[in-house]
């Protein structure tokens, strides 16, 4: 698990850390609009 930081195996498919970040980037996006989603319901 030594070279886990700059790429990550899914079965046979390799995933490259530009897409990797970009997957974080969309991840992060997606829970930031539920959040203020859910804040804003609770206003």
């Amino acid at each position: 698990m030594r070279n886990s930081k700059n790429r990550v195996k899914i079965g046979s498919f390799h995933v490259t850390a530009y897409e990797q970040y970009k997957l974080i980037y969309l991840a992060t996006l997606l829970v930031l609009l539920v959040f203020a989603y859910t804040f804003y319901l609770a206003k």
